[in-house]
């Protein structure tokens, strides 16, 4: 369990890398679908 814990192998691991992106273009994704609902709800 200590590789969790090493700064140096989280740099170099692409996967993580790959899941931060992932998961903070999810995070950017879904605020703009709640704006977007807010809108239409505020439309209607």
């Amino acid at each position: 369990m200590s590789n969790e814990n090493d700064p140096e192998r989280k740099k170099e691991n692409p996967f993580l890398k790959g899941w931060n992106d992932f998961v903070s273009g999810i995070k950017g994704g879904f605020e703009n679908f709640q704006k977007s609902l807010q809108d239409q709800s505020k439309k209607g």
